[in-house]
C-alpha cells in the first residue's frame, strides 16, 4: 500500500481530536466545537487521500473511502448540529455504530477472499468491530445516565482509533 503517510496523518488528527474532546469541559463550548469537527473533518480528508492512493487494492480501497467519509460526515456534522455535549454523544454513538457494522463487513469480504493469506486482518477488524459496537450501546446508556462520562469514553474511542490507524500504518511499512 502507498501514502502510508496519509493514514498516520489521519490517525494522528483523531487522536489530537479525542485530547481535545477529553478537555471539552474546559474549553469554550464553540471553540471546541470549530476544534474538534476540524480535526476530525481533516482526518477524514487524510484518509481519503489514503485510500485514493491505494485505489488497486479494491476491498481496501471501499473500506478506507468508506471510514474517509464517515469522518468527514462525523467532521461536518459535529460542526453544524452538536451545540451541546449530549447531541455530540449521540452523534458519536451513531458513527461508533456504523464504524463497527462496517468492521464486520469488512473482515466477512476478507473470509470470503481466497487471495488473502493475512488473516490477522480479520482478527484486528472483528476485535475493531467489536469494541466499537460495544462502545455505541455503551454510549447510548450514558446518554441516558451520566452525559459527561460518555463523552470522556467518546474521547477514548477516538483515540483508540487514531492509534490503530497509526498501528495499520507501521504495519503495512513494515
Amino acid at each position: 500500500m502507498k501514502n502510508i503517510k496519509y493514514l498516520t496523518g489521519a490517525g494522528l488528527l483523531m487522536l489530537l481530536s479525542s485530547i481535545l474532546l477529553l478537555t471539552y469541559a474546559h474549553i469554550s463550548t464553540d471553540v471546541g466545537r470549530v476544534m474538534f469537527s476540524a480535526l476530525v473533518l481533516f482526518a477524514g480528508i487524510s484518509a481519503y487521500l489514503f485510500a485514493q492512493a491505494n485505489r488497486k487494492n479494491n476491498k481496501a480501497f471501499i473500506y478506507h473511502f468508506i471510514q474517509a467519509a464517515g469522518l468527514v460526515g462525523y467532521g461536518i456534522v459535529s460542526f453544524v448540529f452538536y451545540k451541546e455535549p449530549s447531541s455530540l454523544l449521540i452523534g458519536t454513538m451513531i458513527i461508533l455504530g456504523t464504524i463497527g457494522l462496517i468492521e464486520f463487513m469488512f473482515a466477512i469480504g476478507v473470509v470470503q477472499d481466497k487471495e488473502v493469506d493475512n488473516k490477522r486482518i480479520l482478527y484486528t477488524r472483528l476485535l475493531s468491530g467489536a469494541i466499537n459496537t460495544i462502545a455505541s450501546f455503551v454510549l447510548l446508556w450514558l446518554f441516558l445516565e451520566n452525559v459527561e462520562l460518555g463523552i470522556i469514553l467518546s474521547g477514548a474511542c477516538l483515540a483508540l482509533g487514531g492509534v490503530s490507524f497509526m498501528i495499520l500504518a507501521q504495519k503495512i511499512k513494515a
